[in-house]
């Protein structure tokens, strides 16, 4: 059975995948003390695109990309929070 990932790993890589959402410098967010997964149907409760929107925009880079646990696609919620404030602030909100 192999070794599971330590934590400060795992939510290093997750907040690297999520500062690429946020290089705007009014978007400099804090580290997080923790980060937890969300499944895709809390991500599209979230953000109001369907499952098809979601990947598309991942294929293109415009979207936090997921992270794979066996058969399951999960998603950081901070790197999710980080990609509505980057939109939000593109709208001018």
């Amino acid at each position: 059975m192999s070794q599971p990932l330590p934590k400060t790993n795992t939510l290093v890589s997750l907040y690297e995948a999520a500062s690429r959402f946020s290089e705007q410098p009014e978007l400099d967010l804090p580290r997080p003390a923790f980060d937890r997964f969300i499944k895709i149907r809390a991500v599209m409760d979230r953000v109001g695109l369907s499952s098809t929107s979601i990947y598309t925009f991942m294929k293109r880079g415009e979207f936090p990309p997921n992270i794979k646990v066996g058969r399951t696609s999960l998603w950081s919620e901070y790197s999710i929070n980080a990609w509505m404030d980057e939109k939000k602030t593109e709208a001018g909100l």
